[in-house]
């Protein structure tokens, strides 16, 4: 199986519809891309192409908290991909960013982030 595995876009920018995008791809021998964008985005573009897109959300470091993440985990997004930093990545006041997404496979979309966590 071949996988573009860092895709960015928007599904709205499509110039063809999404199963002719889907189609098209998988004439090259593309059978899924891996979506990198917007949270809200990726997660649209899965509804719209379903498992043709592997979803990961993009989030800024210090505008994301924990619940928005493990809510956008719990929408679908199959990973996430953090960028801007104000401090090094490393930094514990982004463990609770860490923390969210290694217990993914405990949310769904109703499920709170864990206790003690916070934005």
């Amino acid at each position: 199986m071949r996988v573009d595995s860092h895709t960015h876009g928007n599904v709205a920018d499509l110039k063809a519809s999404p199963q002719e995008y889907i189609d098209q791809c998988c004439q090259r021998g593309v059978e899924k891309i891996v979506l990198i964008s917007r949270p809200e985005s990726v997660l649209e573009a899965k509804e719209k192409c379903g498992d043709f897109v592997i979803p990961v959300g993009l989030i800024e470091m210090d505008r994301t908290g924990a619940k928005e993440v493990a809510s956008y985990i719990g929408d679908g997004c199959k990973g996430i991909k953090m960028i801007r930093p104000k401090a090094p990545y490393s930094h514990e006041k982004y463990y609770h960013i860490y923390e969210t997404i290694s217990l993914r496979d405990r949310y769904n979309s109703h499920a709170p982030c864990p206790s003690g966590y916070h934005s």
